[in-house]
Formats: C-alpha cells, sequence, structure tokens
C-alpha cells in the first residue's frame, strides 16, 4: 500500500524543529528510518512550514510507529493512495 505523509511543524517552530531532529536521529540509530520504502522523498513548502513523502509498505506497524512518534511534533495527515487503473477495476 502506498501512503502520502503530509505534516506541519508545531507551534513553538524552533523547539519543535530540533526536538524532530533528535526523533529522526534515534529512528535511524533503530534502524527505523524508510529506506527502500520511500519512493518519493521529503518535499517542503518552500513558502509554508509543510513537507511531504510518499512510502510503500505492506507494514502498518511502521506507519502507526512513524504517528507516534512524531505526534508531539508534527500536525500530520496520512492518507492511503492507490494507482486510478486499480480503483477503476473496482467498478468494471
Amino acid at each position: 500500500m502506498k501512503y502520502v505523509f503530509y505534516w506541519k511543524i508545531k507551534e513553538p517552530w524552533d523547539k519543535n524543529y530540533k526536538k524532530t531532529l533528535e526523533i529522526q536521529e534515534k529512528r535511524v540509530k533503530k534502524g527505523m528510518n524508510w529506506g527502500d520504502d520511500m519512493i518519493f522523498p521529503i518535499h517542503s513548502y518552500m513558502t509554508e512550514n509543510k513537507a511531504f513523502m510518499i512510502i510503500e509498505t505492506d507494514d502498518e506497524t511502521k506507519v502507526a510507529k512513524w504517528a507516534a512518534d512524531y505526534s508531539s511534533v508534527f500536525d500530520y495527515k496520512i492518507i492511503p493512495v492507490m494507482e486510478w487503473t486499480k480503483i477503476q477495476k473496482l467498478f468494471e
């Protein structure tokens, strides 16, 4: 399953940005980085405090763990997505 992750760092931005880096460092040390699951890397909006990435994984616990790890510093939304051609087949 593919997921689009959207997020915005919560206020106070500077404090939570630093916490974000600490969380990421801990996740990498534990081997919890997305690695090959990341099919579209993190992109940040140039005009807003927002970012997104696209992940492909069949392990929902990875998605849930990411959400739990960043819930104190991010307002986020995770949306499962599917190719339109596969959705079309559902309606044939």
